[in-house]
């Protein structure tokens, strides 16, 4: 996951999203982790600026705990995601 965010392209317009910052451990499967919480988000709203805003918490959290137990819950993703929509 680059450490500038991400760019999501969608319907011909270009939207650039922060990473949140994250002291890395352990980078193993973060882009795997974006990915798929990407996918489930932009699943479940059909918006994929709120997908990439989602993805990048999770996969920013995943990079700061060692191996596969690093994924966070979503509930740990929403309580932050919840904080910057504040």
């Amino acid at each position: 996951m680059p450490k500038d965010g991400c760019t999501v392209f969608h319907r011909g317009e270009k939207r650039s999203l922060p990473a949140r910052p994250a002291r890395v451990i352990d980078p193993t499967g973060a882009g795997d982790v974006f990915a798929a919480a990407f996918f489930i988000c932009w699943a479940e709203t059909g918006d994929p600026g709120q997908a990439a805003v989602f993805a990048n918490v999770t996969a920013s959290m995943a990079l700061q705990r060692p191996g596969p137990r690093g994924v966070p819950s979503r509930i740990e993703v929403e309580e932050y995601v919840n904080l910057l929509r504040s």
